[in-house]
Parts: C-alpha cells; sequence; structure tokens
C-alpha cells in the first residue's frame, strides 16, 4: 500500500480531477496538472493499474483512468490524520489557553495547482523540516544541432524520471498550435534545475545565450532553481556566466571526449542525482 514520489502524486491529482464522480481523467489533462509528460504519467497509470489503484482505458489520442476503491483507501492510508492541539494550562489562572495553530505558508499559485488542481489560494501548513514531494522540474538549454547528446542524456536519467525524482522538460515536447516563446518562459521559470547542455553550436545561439543562461544564471543566483553546466562539446566556456558554477563530468571535460561516452554520461547522471538529492532533504 506504500505510496511514495510520482506514483502518489499522480494518484492523488487524478483522484481530485476525478472527485465524486466515476469518470475517466484523460492522461492529456493529468499531464497538465501534474506538470509531468504524458509519457511519465502514462507510465505511472500502468504502474498503479498493475497493483490495482487505477483503472485505464485506451482511446483514439491515448490513455485516461480514474481510481478506484482500492486507490482511493490507499491514498486515504499515506495522509496525516490531524491530531487536537492540547491546551496549555494557564499558571496564574488554572484555565487552559488553547494553543496558537502553526504558522501557515501561502505556496506560490503554480504549487497550489500541483498540489490540489481545483482549488485556488491553497494554504498549506509547512513545518521547519518540510521537503520536497513530487519529482522536480528539470529543463534542458540546449542547441538543437546537439540534440542526439541530449536525447542521449535523457536516457541516461530515465531511472530518476521512473524513480519519480525528476520531471524533464525541453522544447520538443511543445505541442502543435502552442505559442513556442510562451512555453519556453513558462517552463524556464518553473524549473528547479537548469541544465545547460554546453558546446560550441550552444555558445553561438543567440536564444540559448541571450535568454535561457542570462535568466537561468540570475534564477541561480538568487536561489531560485539550480543551474548545472553539461559540457557536451570541447569549446572555450570558462569565461562565460556559468563558467564560475560546478561543471559535469568532472573536471569540465567535455562527454565526446571520453573514451567511453557511457561512463561520461553516467557520472552525469549521478551528479544530477546527488543535487536533486541534496535540494530535496534541504528544501529553501
Amino acid at each position: 500500500m506504500k505510496l511514495e514520489g510520482g506514483e502518489r502524486l499522480v494518484l492523488k491529482i487524478l483522484r481530485d480531477l476525478q472527485g465524486d464522480s466515476t469518470d475517466y481523467v484523460d492522461d492529456a489533462r493529468l499531464a497538465s496538472a501534474t506538470k509531468m509528460i504524458v509519457e511519465d504519467v502514462r507510465d505511472w497509470l500502468e504502474t498503479l493499474e498493475g497493483k490495482g489503484f487505477v483503472e485505464r482505458a485506451r482511446g483514439t489520442a491515448g490513455f485516461s483512468a480514474y481510481v478506484t476503491a482500492k486507490g482511493k483507501q490507499a491514498l486515504r492510508l499515506t495522509e496525516p490524520i490531524p491530531s487536537p492541539t492540547p491546551p496549555v494550562p494557564d499558571a496564574g489562572s488554572g484555565a487552559s489557553i488553547p494553543v496558537a495553530p502553526p504558522a501557515t505558508v501561502r505556496l506560490n499559485p503554480q504549487e497550489d495547482r500541483a498540489a490540489s488542481p481545483k482549488s485556488s489560494g491553497l494554504v498549506r501548513t509547512i513545518s521547519a523540516t518540510a521537503k520536497i514531494t513530487g519529482p522536480i522540474r528539470l529543463f534542458y538549454s540546449y542547441s538543437h544541432k546537439d540534440e542526439e547528446l541530449r536525447k542521449e542524456l535523457e536516457d541516461h536519467l530515465s531511472l530518476l524520471r521512473r524513480q519519480g525524482v525528476i520531471s524533464g522538460w525541453h522544447d520538443r515536447m511543445i505541442g502543435a498550435g502552442e505559442e513556442w516563446r510562451g512555453q519556453l518562459d513558462k517552463n524556464l521559470e518553473e524549473a528547479r534545475v537548469i541544465l545547460l547542455l554546453v558546446s560550441a553550436s550552444f555558445l553561438a545561439s543567440d536564444y540559448c545565450w541571450d535568454v535561457e543562461t542570462e535568466r537561468a544564471v540570475e534564477r541561480h543566483d538568487r536561489g531560485e532553481a539550480r543551474v548545472i553546466p553539461v559540457i557536451l562539446r570541447q569549446c572555450d566556456w570558462l569565461g562565460a556566466p556559468f563558467g564560475k558554477l560546478q561543471s559535469l563530468p568532472r573536471d569540465g571535460k567535455a562527454i565526446t571526449s571520453w573514451p567511453n561516452r557511457d561512463e561520461a554520461f553516467t557520472e552525469v547522471a549521478l551528479g544530477i542525482r546527488r543535487a536533486v538529492e541534496a535540494m530535496t532533504a534541504n528544501p529553501r
């Protein structure tokens, strides 16, 4: 019955979208609410169906699903049970004074929607030791000339994705008819980790340099996101605005310079895992 990470997030938001009805919710709507890509949502739904927590149906455009009674029970077992606030005796009168409720922190609108897409202005109680829940959003900034290398990196990060640790986004996920600049800006602003896939082509791209790199470094300096340069191909990058940041692989050795490219990508994946786990354990 244990639910963790992306599994719990997908099941909880599916239940919220479903409400009291038994209507199926399509995977595209669920992907939008969870801020995952559709392929990731479909993987989680397949896992949840195997446990009997959801039922799926195939349609012409993909899958739809709804939470079963067993799935609702699993969610109830993972939700904390509120405990009553004990009174504090007044030393002077012997009467009891109610303890003030714990301080609350209002999430930003994006976090509100991720927590419950049916509510707005949601207030959540957050303790000093609260941890990040759900996958950390990751943004790929890269030149299209390096697309094959970006795909290889995605493959090496697939375990993190399947474990619900990260949810990656890049511009090839922009749907037909969507305004590309708006989607890029939105996802760049929402990302907690920004990967700069560095090469001569990346440095030569006006958009990568003037927009994505500039904004990424600004967010990093303000503590809003973690920027990680990933050196794909050898180039003169140390004088760039991100040259002060720790890069991957080790010593800034370009991935294409390694005798075994899989070893280089594995080192990058492990470095990203360490960075994400540190963020999860010590949220800002």
